[in-house]
């Protein structure tokens, strides 16, 4: 018998098997399986109001360890959001990872609502920027992320987390 992983129990899995002390943002929407998975997988989840939070807060994190904290974020508002935490994190050399999701690929490029081109948004504040187009790649990705310790991984809702 096959068993079948998914993409967000695959990424949960490498999340805890480095040791992430701690994934922050706002709970539900997209991310909703990812945080199933990760709550499943024993990685603690900080739930806020505001994903400018989110980025601070695995920043702050960023710093009291070797493993780098992780954030997650919806579309385009949450994505901006995000950038100063990250940009905090890139200026201090500070360990931090952000997970974000975007417009599915079979309407992505004609305009759909809250699109934005998350790799060009983010380039000058990580070190790479992934983006997952086939789920079997994804946990291989965020594993590289997690090595270079600023980066971040754009996932293609529909490809990146299937259940």
């Amino acid at each position: 018998m096959i068993v079948r992983v998914t993409v967000a129990e695959a990424l949960a899995r490498v999340l805890a098997s480095v040791g992430v002390p701690c994934i922050y943002g706002i709970p539900g929407g997209k991310m909703t399986p990812l945080l199933k998975a990760v709550s499943e997988a024993e990685v603690p989840f900080v739930g806020v109001r505001h994903e400018a939070s989110a980025g601070l807060m695995a920043t702050a994190e960023g710093m009291l360890g070797p493993v780098p904290a992780v954030v997650v974020a919806e579309q385009a508002p949450g994505l901006a959001n995000l950038l100063a935490g990250l940009g905090a994190a890139f200026a201090n050399g500070l360990g931090v990872v952000a997970l974000t999701v975007s417009t599915p690929r079979a309407v992505a490029g004609r305009g759909a609502m809250m699109e934005v081109d998350a790799q060009a948004l983010f380039r000058p504040l990580v070190k790479a920027s992934y983006q997952v187009m086939e789920p079997r790649r994804a946990a291989e990705l965020v594993r590289r992320a997690l090595g270079l310790r600023l980066i971040q991984v754009h996932q293609r809702m529909k490809a990146a987390i299937s259940i």
